[in-house]
């Protein structure tokens, strides 16, 4: 099960990490509609779901973080709905 969740968390998400910023830069298999999974970073829990046309990030817990959507740098503080 680990295997899998990391073949879409780092695969098809695209998501790495250093100190200060997590990063994503989604794909989507063709034979798919949609995957979410969370991930705990520094202490927040975000929610990352992603469909063809577009990725949803959602913080569930904790203080806000900083996250890259591909070259987009923001704060995560509630929700945020990139387009593909």
């Amino acid at each position: 099960m680990a295997g899998s969740w990391l073949t879409i968390v780092n695969g098809f998400a695209g998501m790495r990490h250093d100190d200060e910023v997590i990063s994503f830069n989604p794909t989507i298999p063709s034979a798919w509609t949609s995957y979410t999974f969370r991930v705990l970073f520094h202490g927040s829990l975000i929610e990352v779901s992603v469909t063809t046309e577009k990725t949803t990030y959602r913080l569930i817990k904790g203080q806000p973080v900083q996250l890259r959507h591909r070259e987009q740098l923001f704060v995560l503080e509630t929700e945020r709905v990139c387009q593909k």
